[in-house]
């Protein structure tokens, strides 16, 4: 999901790069992990209302595993300390009802019945979801990238920033600065142990090395 441009929105809160963002994203996992074209739902700007991501969301099957991916606004509501989601249809003046409350995320990831969901959100503020009682998908030894994904299970999510901080778009480049090194991370930076897999706690400690760094 990546969300530019804004239906309902001044067009001084546009981005440059979550549509990019999320062709670089699909690119990744189709050419270079194997995602069947077929299998990976690209919803950006007009084309991903509240009720839109929350379809793609109910339609992961049963037993599948999914990938999860946010590119847009977020921000925290400090009088109801609650963060939000913006999809392309929000009204600031109503957003607890055109909004998606990272709160109500965490429970529809809870509801899902696939037991592998990793979920990355490229937003600010996006470190508000609180997810209870969830496992982290660990480093694998395992040879090969299907070997370590068919034995991980839980439900991992990956912030690009915390409750009270803002993420970034790069001044020079094509993609938000998270983004563009989770994708250097996933594309092999980040196998630090060099077993050719780039673990979960890999392209996490990556993102959390570099971006700051940036």
């Amino acid at each position: 999901i990546g969300i530019g441009r804004y239906g309902r929105l001044p067009e001084s809160v546009s981005l440059r790069y979550p549509a990019t963002d999320v062709i670089a994203m699909r690119a990744l996992l189709v050419e270079r992990f194997g995602f069947r074209p077929d299998r990976v739902v690209a919803l950006t700007d007009e084309e991903a209302t509240r009720a839109a991501i929350e379809r793609a969301i109910a339609s992961i099957p049963a037993t599948g595993r999914a990938l999860i991916y946010f590119s847009g606004h977020g921000f925290h509501d400090q009088k109801r300390d609650l963060t939000y989601l913006l999809p392309f249809d929000a009204e600031m003046q109503d957003a607890s009802t055109t909004c998606i409350a990272l709160r109500d995320l965490r429970d529809k990831f809870d509801d899902l019945s696939a037991n592998k969901v990793v979920t990355i959100l490229d937003a600010c503020h996006s470190g508000g979801i609180k997810i209870q009682g969830t496992k982290g998908v660990e480093e694998s030894p395992y040879q090969y990238y299907l070997d370590a994904f068919e034995q991980a299970e839980g439900r991992p999510m990956l912030l690009s920033s915390d409750q009270s901080e803002v993420s970034w778009e790069m001044a020079n480049g094509q993609n938000s600065v998270f983004t563009h090194f989770l994708i250097k991370g996933m594309s092999g930076d980040a196998d630090f142990d060099g077993d050719g897999v780039v673990g979960f706690s890999e392209a996490s400690r990556y993102v959390e090395q570099r971006v700051p760094e940036y």
